[in-house]
């Protein structure tokens, strides 16, 4: 089971998860300026993450880890940020039945920034098989939306997620995620 494995667990495409805590995981995607996703197991079975790998396939390599070795209820993914690290792994992750949760502002900025943060990215990504990672990574927004000035709350059973907005820091549309009974906070890049 996920709790009797060796830490650090590297799942393919850079991609690699270390145990933070019982039920909670940092996954790192290596291949990607070390950008980290949040992956919490809920009282309930259900699994939340937040921030995404950089591309689908590194989002892919995630989602399965979660499937086969948390075997989650329902799987709920919240963006961080607009930024590939915050979003890339939506469609990878809409196409496989996971619930994908921004503020209206991440969903904006996707819409309209996105394509020209890839492109910028793209004269930074050292290889030639990452930069088609990353183009073959399609760009989509989250389905649900919150607002970003009164945040979300999620709950399962009686265990809370509290989605706050601090104001801009990294970027713009930066949120954090608090899981007060874990005691966890998590502010992606910021």
């Amino acid at each position: 089971t996920a709790h009797s494995k060796q830490y650090p667990i590297h799942l393919g495409f850079g991609v690699e998860v270390n145990k933070v805590k019982k039920n909670v995981y940092v996954a790192t995607d290596r291949d990607f300026y070390n950008s980290n996703s949040l992956i919490a197991k809920m009282k309930d079975n259900s699994v939340v993450i937040v921030s995404t790998p950089y591309d689908t396939k590194g989002a892919l390599s995630l989602l399965n880890w979660i499937k086969k070795e948390l075997k989650p209820f329902k799987i709920i993914a919240i963006n961080s940020h607009y930024h590939p690290d915050g979003t890339a792994g939506n469609d990878a992750f809409k196409r496989n039945g996971v619930e994908v949760w921004s503020s209206e502002m991440t969903k904006n900025l996707v819409l309209t920034e996105a394509l020209k943060l890839r492109n910028e990215t793209l004269r930074w990504i050292s290889t030639e098989e990452l930069k088609k990672r990353v183009l073959n990574t399609k760009i989509t927004p989250a389905s649900k939306i919150f607002s970003l000035n009164e945040g979300k709350k999620f709950l399962f059973e009686d265990e809370e997620v509290d989605v706050y907005y601090p104001g801009h820091a990294h970027s713009a549309d930066n949120i954090v995620v608090y899981f007060p009974k874990k005691k966890i906070l998590f502010g992606g890049c910021m």
